[in-house]
């Protein structure tokens, strides 16, 4: 057995009792007899004990500079490990602030409560009145918040109407029913308009069962320029210029849909054609029995208002909007405003839903859209106004 006297620790040399380091007592020693304290000996090179140590401590650096960077991937391990949990409970975070929102009452808005309605003169250009059967009536909505879209528990629910977000919705004003045909007609009428019916006469196909409409009726085949045509008409011809007419952006139209309500319909979770104007033949909405199909418009306000006064916004029509359309609401404006950027601008929004909808379609969620020059027996239109 060989025992070498260390080159780098104060332990007395065996051989010389020596302390410290030099190169002059460096032996190694072969046991002959322990007991006897005998001992064979022989010199040691001293360069080949050098390089032996500098091999043993390059060695040691090595392996201290492999535990160290060892210690920084360990370091760097954790800490992507916190980053992750960390992100992970963010999104934990959001998600439950998004359920919070979708579950918790709706913001306080001022309680519905329908106004009077007011009537809009109109005046012809050399001044004198048009009939007022063609008068705009109009209810004026107060400011509130409401809590946009479906939330992903309601019944026959599309993904287009989500996520659900709180607007603002500002003052305004919005017609009581649909634009009829007698309002239609006169604006034919006045305009020397040779309508795309084929006359200034106003009727619908006659499909079987599809009545003819009278004046009462709501106006079917206006495109969204067509509606734009007609509300450029009202402002040139309205004797008030407090405000100005328009179409309804979608959100405000959802908020006067509603009015203060977060169930499917205005009325209650569920619906009936004693209640509505739509294809209610196959309903069982919610377990609801089916009910009539008329296969065509009802007049305006045969049906009850909701609690802001307004008349047949669950079916009966599809109601232009100025918006454009969205799939969905990422992104959307949350002060009432139109939302006109970005979407597919080869298309406008529809709401409410018509006498051919089957019952999901006609809730105060549900979304639809066309393209501007489209004219559809399913679709009228609904004026707004703003107040200056």
């Amino acid at each position: 057995m060989n025992n070498f006297c260390p080159l780098h620790d104060s332990n007395a040399c065996q051989h010389t009792a020596r302390k410290g380091v030099c190169q002059d007592c460096h032996f190694d020693f072969e046991t002959l007899d322990p007991d006897e304290g005998m001992f064979r000996l022989r010199r040691v090179n001293a360069e080949s004990v050098f390089a032996q140590h500098q091999k043993t401590e390059a060695e040691k650096q090595k392996a201290s500079a492999n535990e160290a960077r060892f210690v920084k991937l360990e370091a760097e391990l954790e800490q992507a490990k916190h980053e992750a949990a960390l992100s992970r409970a963010q999104a934990e975070k959001a998600l439950a602030e998004a359920e919070a929102l979708r579950s918790r009452p709706s913001p306080p808005s001022p309680e519905p409560k329908a106004a009077s309605p007011t009537y809009y003169t109109l005046i012809r250009a050399d001044g004198s009145p048009i009939p007022r059967s063609a008068e705009p009536e109009m209810i004026a909505i107060p400011d509130g918040r409401y809590l946009r879209g479906s939330p992903a528990t309601e019944f026959g629910r599309y993904n287009s109407e989500g996520p659900q977000m709180e607007v603002n919705i500002p003052a305004f004003e919005i017609g009581v029913a649909p634009v009829t045909v007698g309002q239609w007609k006169q604006y034919v009428a006045e305009n020397s308009i040779k309508e795309f019916w084929g006359s200034t006469t106003i009727t619908v196909h006659s499909p079987e069962k599809w009545a003819a409409q009278t004046d009462e009726h709501p106006v079917v085949r206006v495109s969204w320029n067509d509606a734009q045509a007609y509300v450029a008409w009202l402002n040139e011809r309205a004797e008030s210029k407090t405000g100005r007419f328009r179409l309804p952006s979608e959100v405000e139209w959802e908020y006067t849909a509603r009015a203060g309500t977060k169930t499917p319909f205005n009325f209650g979770n569920t619906i009936n054609t004693d209640q509505a104007n739509f294809d209610g033949s196959n309903n069982h909405y919610r377990g609801t029995n089916s009910g009539d199909y008329r296969q065509c418009t009802t007049p305006v306000k045969t049906f009850k208002p909701n609690d802001f006064g307004l008349y047949d916004v669950h079916g009966n029509v599809w109601e232009w909007c100025e918006d454009v359309w969205h799939d969905n609401y990422e992104d959307a404006p949350a002060d009432g405003s139109v939302w006109s950027r970005g979407g597919n601008q080869d298309k406008r929004v529809l709401r409410g839903g018509s006498w051919g909808s089957f019952a999901r379609d006609v809730r105060a969620a549900s979304r639809d859209s066309g393209t501007p020059d489209n004219r559809s027996y399913h679709a009228g239109f609904r004026l707004a106004r703003t107040v200056f």
